[in-house]
């Protein structure tokens, strides 16, 4: 096979052997990360629903300290009184306009609350609400007068985040409550799922709730993460808990897709099957172009021989006519006309013949 037909031949079975290749490992890499995508997404779906499952707890303390309020507000309770049967509050506190105590005030049993909470009082832009305030009213089922609005306030004490939740009346008055934060946090535990899960959606995983400081409050799974594993997926939560997150681990090949060595199997045996399949088009038309070759050459060596079987006794045929020729008498001039004939056309002859062979020879 000449160089020049091999070359394109190799180039038409291997070129579309490689794409194909090609193609099949890019798209086993897009299909790996589309699945590893989902399961990620699917492990966010988790962590929203616990998410939602927290906002709704906050929703209902929320309206449950409202109400309290407004039982005071109503005069139905005095201000120590306020929120007393809440197990969630601590203590009730109530700021004037300019934002001073008016309640609890030193030396009348509560000034380990103003303690904790001094650094508080002095900032003045604290308890003036906001559009996510606005939101909230609406978010726990309330209709409030125009001017009045609640909300959150955090602080960090003795290594912890504590919590507040006031509440801005018409007059400039502030209500609120320190909220108890062992309590609220059992509340939120109580919540998501037992430690000793074990459902199927949970094994080989692990959830955090992780607090501002990055220690773990609670978790539940049945997976245990190496101290530097960082988590595959993290969710921060609403306020007031916004520097809080609830975290999904796993371990490293959680997210490898099964059935890999399987799906590179089946694919290079579907690369094997193509090439193999391009092998024996390329083998059928090797085996033509040869076959077509040898009858191609068959035929010139036949015409050749033909033709120099046909070119010896032609050159001896006008060889003689020459001579007859010179031999033949002026005074017969009719045999020198006939004698001209064979030798012009034995000359045609030879030129034919040589025009045959040159062919042949490009062939």
């Amino acid at each position: 096979m000449k160089t020049r037909f091999a070359v394109p031949l190799f180039l038409l079975i291997l070129a579309p052997l490689g794409l194909l290749a090609w193609l099949g490992v890019l798209l086993a890499s897009q299909q790996k990360e589309a699945v590893e995508d989902r399961l990620i997404g699917l492990m966010g779906e988790d962590l929203q629903g616990i998410e939602i499952r927290i906002d709704k707890l906050i929703e209902n303390r929320e309206r449950e300290m409202l109400s309290a309020m407004d039982e005071y507000i109503a005069g139905n309770v005095s201000i120590e009184e306020m929120g007393v049967s809440l197990p969630t509050v601590s203590e009730p506190f109530e700021l004037g306009p300019d934002r001073d105590p008016l309640y609890p005030t030193l030396g009348r049993g509560r000034d380990d609350f103003l303690d904790r909470t001094s650094d508080l009082w002095s900032d003045r832009s604290l308890f003036q609400g906001n559009e996510e305030s606005k939101e909230q009213v609406l978010r726990a089922g309330r209709i409030l007068y125009a001017k009045e609005q609640f909300g959150w306030e955090t602080w960090f004490w003795n290594r912890g985040m504590h919590f507040l939740f006031w509440r801005v009346l018409p007059d400039g008055r502030v209500l609120g409550f320190e909220v108890n934060r062992s309590r609220l946090i059992a509340d939120i535990i109580d919540e998501l799922p037992d430690t000793d899960t074990s459902s199927d959606a949970d094994m080989n995983r692990s959830f955090h709730l992780v607090d501002s400081q990055g220690e773990t409050l609670y978790q539940w799974g049945s997976y245990a993460p190496e101290p530097d594993v960082g988590p595959v997926v993290s969710e921060d939560l609403k306020s007031p808990f916004s520097s809080w997150k609830v975290q999904v681990f796993a371990p490293p090949g959680f997210l490898k897709v099964e059935g890999g060595i399987l799906s590179a199997f089946s694919l290079w045996v579907g690369l094997l099957a193509v090439g193999l399949g391009l092998l024996a088009i390329g083998y059928i038309v090797v085996r033509e172009y040869t076959r077509e070759m040898r009858e191609a050459e068959q035929r010139v060596t036949f015409v050749n021989q033909v033709s120099h079987e046909l070119k010896t006794p032609l050159t001896n045929i006008r060889m003689y006519a020459e001579l007859l020729g010179e031999e033949i008498s002026q005074d017969s001039p009719g045999f020198s006309k006939k004698t001209n004939i064979i030798i012009d056309e034995s000359a045609r002859l030879s030129r034919l013949i040589g025009n045959i062979l040159t062919f042949s020879r490009k062939e």
